[in-house]
């Protein structure tokens, strides 16, 4: 099984696998989830309308790249395929001001609601396969970290 998950030249791997992060013996979801602050930190410069579509292609990517790379292995929802969790961290944190504070507090809540996974995110991840069955539970997780992050930040204004 080892054997399956080598890169071998291929980059869907690479990119999947959350340049290698997924590989971890320990919480790959969560060492994969930190490969996701670089790339909100670079959102960060760029104009509203750039920001937006650049989470939706990371999600179309996610989508694409997990369905290739699970066909390639073998293995439905490998837990070193990360490119999903890349994309729900860069979801959770769309259009949120980005401070140390924010940038963890936002990598927590994803994080539990992606491992908690509630209603329809739960129902998705038993129901759905491929690409789009790896994706979209953590997508949802993203979506309701970003409404609780926007709830924090205007309600109680503390991040």
């Amino acid at each position: 099984m080892v054997e399956r998950l080598k890169f071998e030249g291929k980059w869907q791997r690479w990119v999947a696998f959350g340049f290698g992060s997924g590989l971890s013996p320990v919480a790959p979801g969560t060492t994969g989830t930190l490969i996701g602050i670089p790339i909100v930190i670079f959102f960060q410069f760029l104009p509203t309308v750039v920001v937006l579509l650049g989470t939706l292609l990371i999600v179309l990517l996610s989508v694409w790249l997990a369905g290739v790379v699970t066909r390639q292995i073998g293995i439905e929802d490998h837990s070193s395929i990360v490119i999903d969790e890349i994309a729900g961290y860069v979801v959770t944190m769309a259009m949120i001001p980005l401070t140390w504070w924010t940038a963890i507090t936002g990598f927590l809540i994803f994080r539990l609601l992606d491992i908690y996974k509630p209603p329809p995110a739960g129902w998705l991840d038993r129901n759905c396969t491929g690409g789009l069955g790896i994706t979209a539970d953590d997508v949802i997780a993203g979506i309701y970290a970003n409404l609780i992050m926007h709830g924090l930040l205007y309600f109680v204004g503390l991040i």
